[in-house]
């Protein structure tokens, strides 16, 4: 009798303590709370708390990832997708992949819910990833308000676990588009050469003091043949003249590096020459990165300046209406990436010197010579509207003034073909007082390097883009635009629609046939966004 009060206390315990442990693992509220409460589980911080805390309340806490006690086929797929996260330019190990796996092969062991609530806490963390900035904008001195939010973690949750496939679903929060795509299969290739064996990761840097030209002969052709793949020369030929077959694979070259592709080796293609594969795939990774700010439902009609690309191009139903050149800003005056809309079109603008140029171009000038500006038809003027006076330039003192005096001095240049915003300003308001407009320096637009402005952006065919923003005006014809031309006084036009313009930093763009050109860093933003990505262990080692 007492042996079978034993066995049956015994057997209580074991039924009381299995319905406990069952309790604390799955469905004790208290137990997921303990965990959600935390600022976050592992390695991964909880972003978005309170949404985490409303996903599981809605399910009564129940696990989702969890099969028993075992991950389920759901949490398999969304693994799979964390280990490949690298083809997109992340870092796997942000998603916790080590411990994940470990617990995959070896078991949840005493304390499934630590899993459920770190798979719960990656996928959050990469549904953020996917749509937003990783890393604190004001470092790579951006303004988050210009680009997309992250998604909260209820949206994330939600969307992924109500999928019958959450690979899928996952897989849907990065762009969608074909230029994406085409980057992460170049990111994708270039590392499996990489894996191969970089053989300009073991040369020595090609080196030229002169500029080559087809029919030079420099020791350096035959390292520039072997570099790039080119065909060797005819037995009995001379292998260090720069030869026409080697200028076609040079152009070919310098038109995928975004040169001017004319042939002749200079610096610039020297430069390209001696980029690695670690080089062009840290160049699609920022690239890739910059993609993702941007929000994907771009609207049926707006414009894009590629910065890098010294490009415009208007878009129209998914396609380019018109493509041109532009001026950008020179490299200590950076145009700056930010997102707007054009709100109109001022005709015969004029022009109000800003503070940058004022004190460091005009007012050293002036001084010297109160007169320096009487050619430009610049006026001065101290206040503003009905009571602003008029000041004589000769009258006065520049050395004299402090710099709050200059600053309450208006510089202002009528119309006329000396205004540097040329005849054509497009109205698009934003912080930094950069415009796109008009020159009166058409020349420029000559020139392969064209980082030559203050900031602003200088259409090569302002025309073209004015009677594209005000076409969709009521009682708009495009002869209305040579009639206020004409006219030659400041004349505004507003748009009844505004449309968008993206002032974007991308150093990889397509060209007409949809190949990748790689671009140059003109301001060294590709290489301060990599350097950050680093700093807070964003990329993948490779």
């Amino acid at each position: 009798m007492r042996f079978c009060l034993s066995s049956f206390k015994q057997i209580l315990s074991v039924f009381f303590c299995v319905l406990t442990c069952s309790s604390l693992s799955f469905g004790s509220e208290s137990t997921i709370s303990s965990y959600l409460n935390k600022s976050g589980i592992g390695q991964i911080k909880f972003y978005d708390r309170s949404g985490l805390q409303k996903f599981y309340a809605e399910r009564d806490n129940e696990p989702v990832w969890l099969k028993g006690n075992h991950f389920s086929k759901k949490s398999e797929q969304i693994l799979s997708v964390f280990e490949n996260s690298w083809t997109h330019g992340l870092n796997p190990e942000s998603y916790a992949v080590k411990a994940l796996q470990e617990a995959f092969t070896k078991g949840l062991g005493d304390d499934p819910l630590y899993y459920e609530a770190l798979m719960s806490a990656a996928v959050v963390l990469y549904g953020r990833d996917m749509t937003s900035m990783r890393i604190p904008p004001s470092e790579i001195n951006q303004k988050s308000k210009f680009w997309q939010k992250p998604l909260g973690a209820y949206s994330i949750l939600s969307f992924v676990a109500s999928d019958r496939n959450p690979k899928a679903a996952l897989r849907a929060l990065p762009p969608q588009g074909a230029f994406y795509k085409s980057l992460q299969k170049e990111l994708v290739l270039a590392l499996e050469e990489m894996n191969k064996g970089d053989e300009t990761e073991s040369v020595l840097p090609l080196s030229l003091r002169k500029t080559l030209r087809v029919g030079d002969r420099h020791g350096l052709v035959e390292d520039i043949r072997y570099r790039l793949y080119a065909p060797a020369v005819q037995k009995g030929s001379d292998p260090t003249i720069y030869d026409d077959q080697l200028s076609q694979s040079v152009m070919a070259y310098q038109t995928r590096y975004g040169l001017k592709a004319d042939g002749i080796i200079g610096g610039k293609t020297i430069n390209a020459l001696n980029r690695t594969l670690r080089d062009r795939s840290e160049q699609i990774i920022v690239n890739l990165e910059r993609l993702r700010w941007i929000a994907p439902d771009m609207p049926e009609k707006y414009l894009i300046v590629n910065i890098p690309a010294q490009t415009l191009w208007a878009m129209e139903e998914g396609k380019v209406v018109h493509e041109m050149p532009v001026i950008i800003g020179r490299f200590k005056r950076q145009t700056n990436s930010f997102i707007t809309k054009v709100t109109g079109v001022r005709f015969n603008p004029t022009w109000t010197v800003p503070e940058t140029i004022k004190f460091e171009d005009y007012v050293p000038k002036l001084t010297e010579d109160p007169n320096y500006l009487n050619d430009k038809g610049v006026e001065f003027f101290w206040g503003s509207g009905a009571d602003a006076l008029t000041l004589p330039p000769e009258a006065i003192q520049w050395e004299h003034l402090s710099r709050g005096d200059i600053k309450a001095i208006r510089m202002v240049q009528g119309p006329g073909v000396n205004n540097p915003l040329g005849r054509i300003r497009l109205h698009m308001p934003n912080q930094y007082n950069i415009y796109l407009h008009d020159t009166n320096n058409q020349g420029y637009f000559e020139k392969e390097d064209r980082a030559l402005s203050s900031g602003c952006v200088r259409m090569s065919d302002p025309k073209k883009i004015a009677q594209f923003v005000l076409k969709s005006n009521k009682n708009w014809a495009e002869e209305n635009m040579q009639t206020l031309l004409d006219k030659g006084k400041m004349r505004d036009v507003m748009l009844k629609k505004t449309i968008p313009v993206y002032i974007l930093y991308q150093t990889i763009w397509g060209d007409d046939e949809g190949k990748l050109v790689y671009g140059q860093d003109v301001y060294g933003r590709d290489k301060l966004l990599m350097k950050t990505l680093k700093k807070y262990g964003a990329v993948f080692s490779y």
